[in-house]
């Protein structure tokens, strides 16, 4: 796979990635985005784990980002092994506070 990083605020995150598949068995937080017909990216959803393909693939919110999402789902990144969870709940909240995604709780 190559790796295309991505901007998502001031942080790179690795992706997007067509399939969950694509992601890794690490901490970090992860963002589900819907690659619109244009070519846009909008976030559907922000997330932060310590197994970031684990969450993804067995998430409670898959309906709400298959509902949401007017183009094909996306996957992206931003791993944080050595970080504590309250660091990533941290970057979590100040990503969700930013782009407001559809799906997911503050």
């Amino acid at each position: 796979v190559i790796n295309m990083p991505i901007s998502i605020d001031d942080y790179q995150f690795d992706g997007p990635f067509v399939s969950a598949d694509w992601l890794r068995h690490t901490s970090g937080i992860y963002a589900v985005l819907d690659k619109r017909l244009d070519g846009s990216l909008f976030v559907v959803d922000i997330g932060q784990s310590g197994d970031v393909k684990d969450r993804v693939r067995n998430h409670d919110r898959k309906m709400c980002w298959r509902g949401s999402a007017r183009g094909d789902l996306r996957y992206a990144a931003l791993y944080t092994p050595g970080e504590t969870v309250i660091r990533r709940e941290t970057i979590e909240r100040v990503l969700r506070n930013k782009f407001n995604p559809p799906c997911g709780e503050i």
